[in-house]
């Protein structure tokens, strides 16, 4: 298995309000339920960013089209 991620989806107020392990190469972020993480907020796209690491190693989040 290669690096592990840890994507947290914070509150309004700055607290973790969700925690999701990530084992593979990429994550998907949306509110529909094929994502790795799943958000339920209206101004969050169902499919609306994706996570990956680059060639460095440092972690890249592409929107994926989203209007917000």
């Amino acid at each position: 298995m290669g690096a592990v991620m840890w994507i947290e989806v914070l509150s309004r107020h700055g607290e973790v309000a969700a925690r999701e392990r990530i084992g593979a190469a990429e994550a998907r972020i949306g509110r529909a339920f094929d994502n790795d993480g799943v958000v339920d907020d209206p101004h969050v796209a169902p499919h609306h960013l994706r996570i990956f690491r680059g060639e460095a190693g440092e972690l890249i989040a592409e929107d994926l089209g989203t209007v917000n």
